[in-house]
């Protein structure tokens, strides 16, 4: 996916925060867009990964200026792999650390890769996983994925105005108007996520015909 730097986003906060470096106020740009993700988890996309023979441990693709947060789903011939953490697996279904075969649960890795369990065999290698994987930025970028900036530009300069306005003894201080740019900003983190949950697809609003008899 394409990126996009942050400064595109400046003049947009400039007009509010005079006096504030660009550097500051990149760097609030990318706290916001960070917030914005892990309560939305809206940066996210898929990956076909090949299973490997006796292979357990992948790692996703991770997009510029990102990491990754989780992974979301992993599908394999239309069959989900369930997500299970460690221990669950551990204390209740323990025998898939030694099983092999087509894997049935996955769950994620100290360094965010993510194993899959049972082991696949030879049978198993070159099947595809069709992986979804939910990123966040690192906490050094400079950029953002270019679809969700232009989608969410405005949900963006609020969250990082907010940040901005709340530092004390500043120029650019302003707490009254920190809180309204902090209002706008969690109303977009909203839509974000109810987007995520319904796959951006529009929901409708259905209204249950009502039947009407003569007595």
């Amino acid at each position: 996916m394409a990126s996009l730097n942050y400064d595109s986003l400046i003049p947009y906060i400039t007009l509010d925060v005079a006096g504030a470096p660009d550097p500051v106020i990149v760097a609030m740009i990318n706290m916001a867009a960070r917030e914005f993700c892990l309560q939305s988890s809206c940066w996210n996309e898929y990956e076909d990964i090949p299973l490997a023979a006796d292979k357990s441990d992948y790692e996703p693709s991770t997009p510029n200026g990102a990491q990754v947060r989780f992974v979301k789903s992993i599908m394999v011939n239309n069959r989900e792999i369930l997500p299970a953490s460690e221990d669950k697996i551990l204390y209740y279904m323990r025998s898939a650390f030694s099983a092999v075969g087509s894997p049935l649960y996955y769950y994620m890795l100290n360094d965010m890769a993510f194993r899959v369990l049972p082991k696949p065999t030879l049978m198993d290698a070159g099947q595809i996983m069709r992986v979804r994987t939910v990123f966040v930025p690192k906490f050094n970028a400079t950029v953002f994925d270019a679809n969700l900036i232009e989608r969410y530009a405005e949900t963006l300069i609020a969250g990082a105005k907010a940040r901005l306005m709340e530092m004390p003894g500043k120029p650019w201080s302003n707490p009254a108007l920190a809180g309204y740019n902090k209002g706008l900003f969690d109303v977009g983190v909203a839509k974000a996520r109810i987007d995520f949950e319904l796959s951006n697809v529009p929901s409708e609003m259905k209204v249950r015909q009502r039947n009407f008899r003569s007595v």
